[in-house]
């Protein structure tokens, strides 16, 4: 018998959108999907939940498909999430400044990383939220062992260390 750890067995297609649905209704994210590492020899899927649209797109190597959420599917959500729903964050991508209400950009940024740590130690989870104004949505990215990017558009904005603070 083998001392490596066994895989985790990758979440049904309804569990993963019944997750992604409710984390984008805790949190109010424009768009929220995870990469999902399939193994070494196998493209990764890319499950994405859009709930102005109601879908969800897979994307599988070449392969790309969008199925209505229809309340997840008949999915459970894969784990707990400590979800809350921020106003708007106000960007300026000139200065390299995001202001918003103190703790939101922490706070989802580790439910991301929660969220991803559902499907792998090697996934990333990431979600668009509301920004004001005109400016592009504010994305904020993590992956399950807690490498963390936020960025506008095509302006990704520089974190400091240890941010967030656990």
């Amino acid at each position: 018998m083998s001392s490596e750890e066994a895989p985790v067995p990758l979440p049904s297609l309804a569990d993963c959108a019944a997750t992604l649905m409710a984390y984008a209704d805790g949190t109010g994210a424009l768009a929220v999907g995870v990469l999902i590492p399939q193994g070494d020899d196998v493209s990764p899927a890319i499950v994405r939940y859009d709930p102005l649209e109601g879908v969800l797109t897979v994307a599988e190597g070449e392969e790309l498909r969008s199925v209505p959420a229809l309340d997840g599917l008949g999915g459970k959500v894969l784990g707990p999430m400590h979800l809350h729903a921020f106003p708007e964050f106000e960007t300026d991508v000139d200065e390299g400044k995001i202001i918003g209400a103190i703790g939101a950009m922490e706070d989802l940024a580790k439910t991301l990383k929660t969220l991803a740590s559902y499907f792998g130690t090697d996934a990333l989870a990431s979600a668009e939220f509301r920004t004001k104004g005109e400016s592009e949505p504010l994305e904020i990215g993590a992956s399950a062992s807690g490498d963390y990017v936020v960025g506008c558009g095509e302006v990704e904005f520089e974190l400091p260390e240890g941010w967030p603070k656990a």
